[in-house]
C-alpha cells in the first residue's frame, strides 16, 4: 500500500480508511493503533477484517500531517504491518 494523501478543511471532521487486504492474504485485522500529531484530534477508530478507520478534526491551515496506523493480525502468530498517511490541512479546501 502506497503512501496515501488525504484533504480536509481545519473545521472539517474527516473519516480516513487504510485498507490493508492486499498485504492480509486472507488473514483478519485484530487490533489497530494509531499515531496522531498532537495538533489533530482522532476519535471513533474501527476495523474490520480487513480495514482500519478513523476520523480526524483540526490541524493548522498550511500544514501537513504524518498520521500512521499499525495493525495486528488474529493469527495464532500475530503480524504487524504499518503504514503512514499524509493529511494535509487547507483553509477553503473544497475536498
Amino acid at each position: 500500500m502506497s503512501c496515501p494523501r488525504f484533504q480536509k478543511d481545519p473545521s472539517d471532521k474527516r473519516i480516513i480508511t487504510g485498507d490493508f487486504s492486499d498485504w492480509l492474504n486472507g488473514a483478519e485485522i485484530a487490533s489497530a493503533a494509531w499515531t496522531v500529531p498532537a495538533a489533530l484530534t482522532a476519535a471513533n477508530d474501527s476495523i474490520t477484517a480487513e480495514t482500519a478507520t478513523n476520523y480526524f478534526s483540526g490541524g493548522v491551515a498550511g500544514s501537513e500531517y504524518t498520521i500512521k496506523v499499525t495493525i495486528t493480525t488474529s493469527e495464532p502468530i500475530a503480524r504487524i504491518k504499518s503504514h503512514s498517511i499524509m493529511l494535509e490541512v487547507q483553509s477553503n479546501c473544497d475536498c
